[in-house]
């Protein structure tokens, strides 16, 4: 089974803010691996942070 990271465990990984990842899923750019339907919480997996890091990159 993948683990899943909450949005503020996956910024610490990522080293990046939660504003950052809410902001990128907004636009599109890495969305989340599932949302729970009554909470609403972002929730990634491990293999997200490549992409995020290659977004990161790309805009810089």
């Amino acid at each position: 089974m993948t683990k899943l990271y909450s949005i503020g465990d996956f910024a610490k990984i990522a080293d990046v803010s939660v504003q950052v990842l809410r902001h990128n899923d907004k636009i599109g750019v890495l969305k989340t691996n599932c949302t729970d339907g009554e909470t609403g919480y972002r929730f990634y997996v491990q293999e997200q942070l490549f992409k995020l890091k290659i977004s990161r990159c790309c805009s810089q």
